[in-house]
């Protein structure tokens, strides 16, 4: 033990103080040498005699001296740290190489590092919770298979049943992102909420940091001991009221109640819905009074889904045991909270509540974005192949000029593994750089991403982009691949370099032999990678326009939207529903506007359903029920919007209305396909919060309109039923206008004097363009289309320099052989097309293999293409003669030197 320990100490007194132990080994080697001369002479021997002899006994103190530091000394650090050294220094007299190579691993270890960081994000980080792996959420699978559950929201009654018959969990909550409307002063803003259940934070395990947290008794109709209590986030408490503890207790106005700061929560706690970071925790109870109603809440409406559903297994319970319960439960649950309409459909007969990992929490965004991220990452880690080949070519070039320098190095005893260790200890160098710029880079990068993920939403996506040591560890990673991918031709090449003929010739003759097929098997890879990164562009890019170009069915230019709160406002019932149709029609009549309408729902803001029956007036007897498509409008909303009006009459925003409908063409074909539709009484069935069950609600057909895509531009045109606005509408006191005006300004202005006019005090919302609609609705195809086309701009650019760079270096490796030709009458077209041709083979060799390549991938991202073919023609087409042209262009300059050169000159450069 001893031993070892005193090996340890001589180990690390060479390596931190390798001089001193130097001069320490010299020191006694010199007294073992001066004693065995001592022992000679008192022997008899001479002075000459004894040092001789004490020579042969001892041996050569040099290869002693390397014998003994070669056993004790760390001689391949030594040896790492000389590498680098010379690596430095060689880089440094290549600043060119240095520079380009670094901003090449810049943007293609960044792109990765950006993409793997929302991915992390949104599905690899945990909450910061108690024990978050012990967390769950209970999902529903369809077809009864847990593999394909998805963590769909549930509401309040079945999260009930769940915890009146459930035993694997020692606490359910429900969770729904909820916009506070906070009255500061004499003007209103919006906040991030979430109502969420009493038990929430019990159930998580979350501590205030200051105050208490919301519980159960805070959870109750009419609200807890404190009235209607509320927690607040730690980043509003430090906003809006300095951390002062002082806040505790203190009467805010929220949704027009007077509500009690109870509690703050800790810094590092955003939610459970990773995508966002409320500012106001409210109990679930508090939901029906923030709609203007006093007791019906949404949140128990059993055809309504909005509440995420997280529980905490008990101690000793697995997930796939809690999955087991939940199996032989959703029976009874099903029985107990879903009415007849939806428990009856055939889609229900498989129905199958299964316990979800929660470790990371809840995000929409993983449900939308999961393959577009994942086609992303896809396209990055093509780029940073690009990055590799392109680098790889540089380096390649760069060995002609170093081949004397291996070569000699090989001569004097060098080994191949040291050479081929110097190279890619350069190459590794490169990345070191490239990745802490690629940080900066993906940090940029996520802000943008950010900004695409946030289109439409009310508020910003607040998604933490903070590298941890997973985004480090990924980056590291990506910087040690790159560096080999990139370093092991240059390095295989130079470490197998001949010294004698090396030595003996000209280094480009002997050079020329050895890397010109990898040179053109990168530039030929680097061709295929980028052509296909520019078919994937060209048809995400084709189907946004398609998106874009394509017929809605209604008028996009010139219209507006706008929201109107008249939740302050004391008129309730029929007043209100006057009060609506009296500011409609001012506005109507305002100058500057072509024409107006009300409408619960606008265009591309979202969708209801609802079943719908025909009735037949003689026998009272109804048809099978279908679920359609519905809207509240007021008159003049479909000529507001050019929708055309193919039979009947439009509304009125009169009393008489009550009882009327009209149909879309859709609509009318598929409940009334044999028999015409006007003058028919259509069944509607709603479910009443008050009554508790499915109410009947019949309608008379007064008109047949176009269809429209007033959902998604990717879906056709739904059937659908407008209804005229009626007095029991679901959120009284929120509606909108759509506004027909020549400018954006004329139906600003002429909204804000009417609101003014009829309803002075209200909120004064922001009014938006249907066009930014339209936008914010192609958000992911414009993200795909914007990021796509990056990269593939990307890759061109890289391959155009790896194009130049090996005709470059191959006019130079054939400056002798052209001079020769030209001296021996070859004309300047001949050169000419002596070096297109090379130019021709590599990229028809290259387009071929990324034909192959593009249209594999193309067919795998079918899901993402609308209005497109995967195997376009003409996006294929466009593509390789874009490269082609690239190609042509990058080849030019080394072209126009190959034709400007004087025979005289190249022959004397041998």
């Amino acid at each position: 033990m001893l031993r070892a320990f005193e090996k340890l100490r001589v180990w690390f007194w060479m390596l931190f103080h390798p001089r001193r132990a130097a001069d320490r080994l010299n020191a006694e080697l010199e007294f073992h040498l001066e004693q065995q001369i001592a022992e000679n002479l008192a022997a008899g021997m001479s002075r000459e005699e004894a040092t001789h002899a004490a020579m042969r006994t001892f041996g050569n103190p040099t290869a002693l001296r390397e014998q003994i530091t070669e056993e004790w000394s760390w001689t391949w650090v030594e040896n790492l740290l000389q590498d680098t050294h010379y690596a430095l220094r060689q880089l440094r007299q290549s600043p060119g190489f240095l520079l380009i190579s670094v901003l090449t691993l810049t943007l293609g270890i960044g792109a990765n590092t950006a993409i793997f960081t929302l991915m992390n994000s949104l599905w690899l980080q945990s909450l910061p919770v108690v024990d978050p792996e012990r967390l769950v959420i209970i999902g529903v699978s369809l077809d009864g298979s847990p593999a394909k559950a998805q963590d769909e929201p549930l509401n309040l009654s079945i999260i009930e049943s769940f915890e009146h018959h459930s035993h694997s969990f020692s606490g359910i909550f429900g969770w729904c992102e909820y916009g506070a409307d906070l009255k500061e002063g004499d003007s209103r803003h919006d906040y991030p909420g979430a109502i969420v259940s009493g038990n929430t934070f019990d159930v998580l395990g979350v501590r205030p940091a200051a105050g208490r947290l919301l519980n159960a008794a805070d959870d109750q109709p009419g609200g807890g001991p404190d009235g209607w209590a509320v927690v607040i986030s730690h980043q509003f408490w430090v906003e809006h009221y300095h951390a002062d503890p002082a806040v505790i207790g203190t009467h805010v106005t929220l949704s027009d109640y007077s509500v009690t700061i109870v509690g703050v929560t800790p810094a590092s706690f955003g939610g459970i819905i990773v995508t966002a970071q409320p500012d106001f925790y409210m109990p679930l109870n508090y939901e029906p009074l923030m709609r203007q109603r006093q007791k019906d809440s949404m949140l128990r409406n059993p055809f309504i889904f909005d509440l995420t559903t997280m529980a905490r297994l008990k101690p000793g319970v697995t997930r796939t045991q809690a999955s087991a319960e939940l199996a032989t439960l959703t029976p009874r649950i099903v029985d107990e909270t879903f009415p007849a309409a939806i428990r009856n459909q055939q889609s229900m007969r498989q129905i199958r509540f299964i316990a979800l990992p929660g470790r990371s929490g809840w995000s929409f965004l993983r449900i939308r974005y999961r393959q577009p991220l994942m086609l992303m990452q896809a396209l990055v880690a093509t780029i940073l192949l690009i990055c590799c080949a392109n680098i790889a070519g540089l380096g390649l070039a760069r060995a002609a000029t170093r081949l004397r320098e291996f070569s000699l190095r090989i001569a004097l005893g060098a080994s191949r593994m040291r050479l081929m260790r110097q190279v890619l200890i350069e190459n590794l160098l490169l990345t070191i750089p490239g990745a802490l710029l690629g940080l900066a880079f993906a940090w940029f990068g996520c802000r943008i991403l950010l900004r695409f993920l946030s289109a439409g939403l009310r508020f910003p996506v607040a998604l933490s982009t903070r590298p941890d040591i997973t985004v480090l560890t990924i980056t590291a990673t990506c910087a040690v691949l790159s560096a080999l991918l990139s370093g092991m031709a240059p390095a295989w090449l130079l470490s197998r370099t001949a010294p004698d003929p090396t030595l003996r010739h000209s280094g480009n003759i002997a050079i020329r032999t050895q890397n010109r097929w990898l040179g053109q098997a990168f530039v030929c890879a680097q061709v295929a990678l980028s052509l296909t990164l520019v078919v994937i562009a060209g048809l995400l890019s084709a189907t946004l326009v398609k998106l874009r170009l394509g017929d809605t069915g209604f008028r996009t230019k010139n219209i507006a939207s706008v929201m109107i709160d008249l939740r302050l406002r004391p008129e309730r019932g029929v007043a209100l529903t006057h009060l609506y149709w009296q500011m409609a029609e001012r506005l109507h009549k305002m100058p500057g506007v072509r024409d107006s309408s009300l409408v619960d729902i606008p265009p591309l803001f979202g969708i209801a359903k609802a079943q719908f029956s025909v009735l037949d007036e003689k026998t009272s007897s109804e048809s099978g029920k279908q679920v359609l498509q519905f809207n509240e409008i007021g008159s003049n909303f479909f000529s507001t919007l050019g929708i055309s009006l193919l039979a009947g009459r439009d509304f009125v925003n009169r009393d008489a209305d009550a009882g009327t409908c009209i149909l879309s063409q859709a609509a009318a074909g598929k409940l009334f396909p044999h028999s015409p539709a006007l003058g028919s009484v259509v069944r509607e069935y709603l479910f009443s919060l008050d009554a508790g069950k499915v109410m009947p609600k019949d309608c008379q057909v007064i008109g047949i309109v176009s269809d429209v895509k007033l959902q998604d531009l990717r879906i056709e045109s739904q059937p659908t039923v407008y209804r005229p606005i009626a007095v029991d509408m679901a959120n009284p006191g929120l509606m909108n206008f759509v506004i027909y005006a020549p400018s954006f300004n004329d139906a600003k202005n002429a909204y804000l004097q009417t609101l003014r006019e009829i309803a002075p005090g209200s909120p004064e919302l922001d009014i938006t363009p249907i066009s930014r609609q339209l936008d914010d609705s192609t958000s992911l195809e414009r993200m795909l289309a914007s990021l796509s086309g990056f990269f593939a701009g990307l890759a061109l650019l890289l391959s155009a320099i790896g194009i130049y760079g090996l005709f470059a270096r191959s006019v130079t490796q054939r400056t002798v052989e052209f001079g020769v030709r030209m001296a021996l009458g070859a004309t300047r077209s001949g050169i000419v097309l002596l070096v297109l041709r090379q130019v021709i083979r590599i990229v028809f060799i290259g387009v071929a293999i990324g034909a192959v390549t593009a249209f594999v991938s193309a067919r795998s991202i079918r899901s993402f293409l609308f209005g497109v073919a995967p195997g376009s023609v003409a996006v294929f087409a466009a593509a390789g003669i874009l490269l082609c042209l690239i190609a042509l262009l990058a080849a030019f300059l080394p072209l126009r030197r190959a034709v400007n050169l004087d025979p005289a000159r190249a022959l004397r450069t041998e």
